[in-house]
């Protein structure tokens, strides 16, 4: 990390493209995002099938489908790292805490059908996971065997499987340019069409805050765009590959699930489940039937994951994860290639960390002296705003109750149940 070693040029003009790419669709707005989104989202799927498929015509596949789906390490299961990268993979993997779901769901009518959308999703997510896993592992199995190493040797994780790994596996398998081809594509794909979703939050983001940014939107775009291209210039670098395992180990871990038990904590506990529960309600309709009642989308079932399973399942990853952050030690490589990570690095690592989380105090003082210079108390910062959708439907009742959300709903006060609420933006 010391020595920068000049710019990689390949990667460099790689960062370029992929940058120009993001702008010119963004630019455009989000239904170009959709059209283009039409072919980055499914394009991948369609090549991991064809990958599946000629994975199991290879020698030693079984090895590695043991390893992965039919014979697993089940001790990992009792790890709470474990599960820490669990809940990382399926934020990333479902956009998760990002904004990205709730930034282009904004743009939906009021009335369509999030939840179908939000189920299929994760159903076909889950399900591709494996698919994916298990034509990743055959060829991983191929390459053990062609080696005569163990499969353990072989796998490796992150960088090192899509990079390495595999791509060494597909040097090995015929017509290799072929694969390699069909392989690069779909991360390409699957890495700008994230880009997209992730580069908007932050545009919808400040347009929605600072409404006197929608005239200039296509140069809020491009700022946007390039200012995360220099961002990422250290890690066109020679010794980029060190920065970039800093910023993929810390940048979504930590301030990532402190975020996620805040928007549960306020939309739950703060507004209030039974208000939530209301506008779903407004949305939807009433459950017509006993399996609306219980897994609809103002089910029971829902409401118990809200109440109950989500908070205590966000508590206990954000101790593990405060945990393992104290006690990380990182490294890259191994045997005599292996590099140790000098102190600062892991400074960088929490300012990375706690940056996101900045954002709070900066919007609580913003909110504050925005509603003292309108004249408002500071009470009205905990009640339901007039510009919010559901305002008219909880308006008749929020003047006067003075219990905050989470306990009128649990001692039933459902009467009076509109409050005290938070501000979306504070």
């Amino acid at each position: 990390m010391n020595d920068l070693g000049g710019i990689n040029l390949k990667v460099s003009i790689a960062l370029v493209i992929a940058w120009i790419t993001t702008a010119l669709v963004l630019w455009k707005g989000v239904k170009i995002i959709g059209r283009v989104a039409l072919f980055t989202s499914t394009t991948p799927y369609i090549i991991i099938a064809i990958m599946f498929i000629q994975s199991w015509t290879l020698e030693g596949h079984t090895k590695g489908l043991d390893f992965y789906l039919l014979r697993p390490d089940f001790s990992v299961v009792f790890k709470w790292e474990t599960w820490k990268s669990a809940v990382t993979q399926n934020c990333y993997s479902l956009g998760i805490g990002f904004g990205g779901l709730l930034s282009l769901a904004s743009f939906n009518k009021k009335n369509h059908n999030c939840f179908r959308d939000a189920m299929l999703v994760s159903f076909a997510d889950g399900f591709m996971s494996i698919f994916g896993g298990v034509a990743v592992f055959n060829v991983l199995g191929f390459m053990a065997t062609r080696l005569n190493l163990r499969i353990n040797d072989v796998v490796q994780s992150g960088t090192g499987l899509a990079f390495i790994a595999y791509p060494e596996a597909i040097s090995h398998m015929p017509v290799p340019w072929l694969w390699a081809l069909l392989f690069f594509v779909m991360l390409w794909l699957l890495g700008v069409d994230s880009q997209f979703g992730l580069v908007e939050v932050i545009c919808t983001s400040l347009r929605d805050q600072f409404p006197s940014l929608k005239k200039y939107e296509g140069l809020l775009v491009f700022t946007t765009c390039f200012v995360s291209f220099l961002v990422g210039i250290i890690m066109t670098t020679k010794a980029g590959i060190f920065y970039f395992t800093v910023f993929d180990e810390y940048s979504a871990s930590l301030g990532l699930i402190v975020l996620l038990l805040l928007e549960i904590t306020l939309v739950v506990f703060v507004y209030g489940c039974a208000n939530y529960i209301d506008d779903i309600r407004m949305m939807f309709g009433q459950p017509k039937n006993l399996l609306g009642k219980l897994f609809g989308p103002s089910g029971w079932y829902i409401k118990i994951v809200w109440l109950t399973v989500s908070p205590i399942f966000a508590t206990a990853i954000l101790i593990v994860t405060i945990m393992s952050t104290f006690t990380k030690q990182m490294t890259y490589g191994k045997d005599d290639r292996k590099y140790s990570y000098p102190t600062y690095a892991y400074t960088i690592g929490w300012v990375l960390s706690l940056l996101p989380l900045v954002a709070i105090p900066i919007l609580i003082w913003f909110k504050v002296h925005k509603f003292k210079k309108e004249g408002k108390s500071m009470r009205e910062l905990f009640r339901l705003q007039p510009k919010w959708p559901s305002y008219k439907l909880h308006s008749k009742n929020r003047a006067h109750s003075v219990l905050p959300g989470w306990l009128a709903n649990i001692i039933g006060f459902n009467d009076n149940r509109s409050s005290l609420y938070m501000d979306s933006k504070f």
